[in-house]
């Protein structure tokens, strides 16, 4: 990761951005996993994962999964900001009909 944040290249610092986006949502379910012991050999399958998403090439792990996850990630973004936003209206609304209510703001 470090060498290839010096590298004029930005595939590489791409690359190991997939991989780190990869890693860390595996990690996720990996807290229950580890203390549950429900999967034989979870540590082997844990291994392989990794070692599958290092791979070098278009059929890396974390390029193949990352394609998976992130048009979910722009679905969830795209809704979360438009019910920001919309949030946002509704509250900036609500308060000025209290202002107005409250004779803050004159007609």
């Amino acid at each position: 990761s470090m060498s290839a944040l010096i590298t004029a290249s930005k595939e590489d610092d791409l690359s190991w951005l997939r991989y780190w986006v990869v890693i860390a949502i595996a990690s996720v379910p990996e807290l229950v996993l580890d203390k549950l012991n429900i999967l034989p050999h979870y540590n082997i399958l844990k291994y392989v994962f990794i070692a599958w998403c290092l791979v070098p090439g278009p059929f890396s792990g974390s390029e193949v999964v990352f394609q998976q996850i992130y048009p979910v990630f722009e679905i969830c973004h795209s809704s979360f900001i438009h019910i920001a936003n919309q949030a946002s209206m509704v509250f900036h609304e609500n308060i000025i009909v209290a202002d107005i209510a409250h004779g803050a703001v004159p007609l």
